[in-house]
């Protein structure tokens, strides 16, 4: 597994094909009366709850805003040690924070008051050593788990600091990529499973389905394997790819097109297929609530695709590449394929207190981003932006987690309240 740029600029951890996330929600709309919108709508079937919301429900929604006062800051460890590219970054119940940094590639422990305790994971391939981290996760009694894309495992750290033990991604005989996602809350690891990809002289766009799985120790057999969902990857078509002088078949997606998105932190995962117009809650394994809303459809237009591509060939040129690489990406660049609107999300969290945020899709990283909220019942309750070039790591309906750049660019890790307000957006 390789770090390349997603569909969106930013660095991740890929196979040969895309692997960018978006999701897309509508509803049925309700009658209100004029003067204001219905309340969201609850029904069960088998079970299941289905929470809707109209599109004036929707409109009607508070717009909170995160406060100007920071509550808590960690801004690295000295001139040699500052962040550049926060990956990803956790609390622990003492107020500690321990953070992970993309271009560092280690895992720094901080107090409450952000002095360095102690580098918990450095770079490398060895036991409790990190390549590319792809998630932080606090587990009970204050322990540390980390998922690790590029060693292909996951990494356990007792609460003082000791590296307890780590677990291999399974490799399966049918060649089918294997993928980590978070522990839940019995134990089970939550990932994905794959088919192997197939080259196809067909030009036309497909989602090819993919599993949502738990992964458990088995005994004498290391691992058993249980499928939650079966659910589609995103929209793409197979293509060749010329690098080096080298062309080869691989598959592309369709830019800002649809995909599945999904986010768990232990107790409740959120899946958003695309395919239909909701969002699936489940608790545990077991499918306990859909949500559907009724948004308007925002259009792809072509200026969005000028800005996007200028600011992502931006990027790229200020990675350094010699004027041949440049040329190769922005021939890369003219073959792709884009929608024709933009789906409704980009990702999906799931807070600490259960909450729900679903991101809106930016057109480039440096974009406010938006998001649609909702509280651990299913009903949405407020929309929220943050200022542009903020990375919300973890939320809760009182206060956010960010990464928050000064004005050279270097990210500080900041607790921050929202704040509530009556004003519509």
């Amino acid at each position: 597994m390789t770090a390349s740029i997603d569909a969106n600029g930013k660095e991740a951890p890929v196979r040969s094909r895309a692997a960018w996330t978006l999701l897309l929600l509508a509803g049925t709309a309700c009658t209100a009366p004029a003067d204001r919108p219905a309340a969201a709508t609850v029904a069960d079937s088998a079970g299941v709850e289905l929470v809707r919301h109209s599109a004036a429900l929707v409109a009607a929604l508070p717009a909170w805003r995160i406060d100007t006062v920071v509550r808590a800051q960690v801004v690295g460890d000295g001139e040699s040690q500052q962040f550049s590219s926060i990956r990803d970054a956790v609390q622990r119940a003492d107020g500690g924070f321990i953070i992970a940094d993309a271009a560092q590639r280690d895992i720094r422990e901080f107090t409450s008051a952000g002095t360095l305790v102690r580098v918990l994971a450095r770079r490398g391939q060895g036991p409790g050593e990190v390549a590319f981290v792809k998630r932080l996760q606090m587990l009970a009694g204050d322990s540390l788990m980390f998922i690790d894309s590029n060693n292909r495992r996951l990494s356990l750290f007792a609460p003082d600091g000791r590296f307890v033990r780590q677990a291999e991604y399974p490799r399966l005989v049918d060649g089918a990529s294997v993928d980590f996602l978070a522990q839940l809350s019995d134990g089970r690891l939550l990932g994905t499973v794959r088919k192997p990809f197939v080259p196809s002289a067909n030009d036309s766009t497909y989602r090819q389905p993919f599993a949502l799985v738990t992964f458990s120790d088995r005994g004498a057999d290391p691992v058993r394997i249980d499928t939650i969902r079966i659910v589609p990857d995103v929209l793409a078509y197979s293509t060749t790819v010329t690098q080096g002088g080298e062309t080869y078949p691989d598959e592309s997606p369709i830019r800002f097109g649809p995909h599945t998105a999904i986010a768990s932190n232990g107790r409740r995962t959120v899946v958003a297929t695309n395919e239909a117009t909701d969002l699936l809650v489940y608790d545990g394994v077991r499918l306990m609530r859909r949500i559907a809303v009724d948004l308007p459809v925002e259009p792809f237009t072509t200026a969005d695709r000028e800005r996007f591509e200028a600011d992502l060939t931006a990027r790229v040129a200020r990675t350094g590449r010699p004027p041949a690489a440049m040329n190769e990406f922005r021939e890369m660049l003219r073959g792709w394929r884009y929608a024709g609107s933009l789906s409704f999300a980009d990702r999906v969290l799931v807070g600490d207190d259960d909450s729900i945020w679903v991101e809106r899709p930016l057109v480039t990283p440096d974009d406010p981003p938006r998001y649609l909220v909702f509280d651990r019942s299913g009903r949405a309750v407020a929309q929220v932006e943050l200022p542009g070039k903020v990375q919300l790591l973890r939320a809760s309906l009182e206060t956010l987690l960010v990464s928050w750049p000064d004005d050279d660019d270097v990210p500080a890790v900041q607790v921050r309240a929202l704040r509530r307000t009556s004003e519509a957006p």
